[in-house]
């Protein structure tokens, strides 16, 4: 049986160019993606394609190609696109919180030069950045695919164009998203990440039906996708949710044993974020059952503070609680009479 406090939860879960370009063959397209997301193709048409992804490390390789040195290979979290090469200046393995906001790309038959820039100012480039290129700033890239063969002949920048970063407005917020009476024995997985990938794809389903704008959805997706290691076909959340879906049943299931009197609550602890005047939610990698004795008042209160996203609290599965509204959402507090009782208890009345 599971104990801790919300707060002990919160704490423990949580460049040489020489030769010629290219002869100039370029394609640079907008794609019918929502208002604020854009897919920009550069280079030609030839090779082989490979899906985008999203990037969690890439690095990026020069060398001679046909008697021009271009930009020949683009290895993507692992996973090498192009030819052989001779310049190599490196990987960028990304953190939690960083993403590309820069891009510049020399383009013609093939890629010439293609260069990322992270928001912590870390880059990695290679080939020949001569003057037909491409530059794309205050953007924050989602994915990136493109096609190849003996040389990089294509790439694709799917990215959140004129990006502003929604504001973190609370770091640890731990979210109520199931709750199941005893007695009882439920299916869950033995693993800690699966669980939390149940989580996730419990938020990713509120989150859907919420309706966020293109751009949030975007975001959503990189965060989500950065946290999980996920692969998935869109920037939709139907597909981050198919995703998450995919991974869980590839765990190993367990059994979970809730006594009379007792309910379980699942919990996740993620982050509150505001874009504009509208509040969102974001799951975080940390994420238990919970089983709260319902006789017990002390054991009911461990939930004050977070954010009732089952409505458990509503139902009374969790007596002595109730909810007010905060950032959006419905966050748990004592009842007024508790409020009352805990007032004349201090006061010595």
């Amino acid at each position: 049986m599971l104990r801790f406090s919300l707060t002990t939860l919160s704490a423990l879960l949580f460049t040489a160019t020489f030769a010629l370009p290219s002869v100039a063959h370029a394609q640079s397209k907008t794609s019918d993606a929502p208002t604020g997301i854009t897919e920009r193709v550069f280079g030609g048409g030839g090779g082989y394609p490979f899906e985008r992804t999203f990037v969690k490390k890439i690095a990026i390789f020069g060398g001679g190609y046909r008697g021009n040195y271009l930009c020949t290979n683009v290895t993507i979290n692992d996973v090498s696109h192009g030819g052989s090469y001779t310049e190599r200046p490196g990987a960028l393995v990304l953190d939690a919180d960083e993403y590309i906001n820069y891009v510049e790309i020399a383009q013609g038959w093939y890629i010439d030069y293609f260069k990322v820039r992270t928001n912590k100012g870390r880059e990695v480039a290679a080939g020949n950045p001569h003057a037909n290129k491409t530059i794309l700033e205050n953007i924050r890239v989602l994915r990136i695919g493109g096609r190849c063969a003996e040389t990089l002949d294509q790439l694709q920048i799917e990215y959140i164009q004129n990006y502003r970063p929604s504001k973190l407005v609370e770091k640890r917020a731990v979210f109520l998203l199931d709750a199941i009476e005893g007695p009882r024995k439920i299916k869950t997985w033995r693993e800690t990440t699966q669980v939390s990938r149940q989580a996730a794809k419990r938020v990713t389903t509120l989150m859907a039906a919420a309706k966020l704008s293109s751009t949030v959805e975007a975001e959503y997706f990189a965060k989500v996708s950065a946290t999980f290691e996920l692969e998935t076909k869109t920037t939709k959340m139907s597909s981050v949710s198919t995703a998450l879906e995919k991974t869980i049943k590839q765990g190993q299931e367990s059994e979970l044993t809730i006594p009379l009197g007792h309910v379980a609550v699942l919990v996740n602890v993620g982050q509150v974020l505001q874009h504009g005047d509208k509040s969102w939610i974001v799951p975080g990698a940390s994420s238990t059952w919970l089983i709260i004795d319902r006789s017990k008042v002390e054991d009911c209160q461990r939930l004050v503070g977070a954010y009732d996203l089952h409505g458990a609290v509503l139902m009374k599965q969790v007596p002595g609680l109730e909810t007010e509204t905060h950032l959006d959402y419905p966050r748990i507090t004592v009842t007024n009479a508790d409020r009352a009782e805990r007032s004349v208890e201090v006061t010595g009345g």
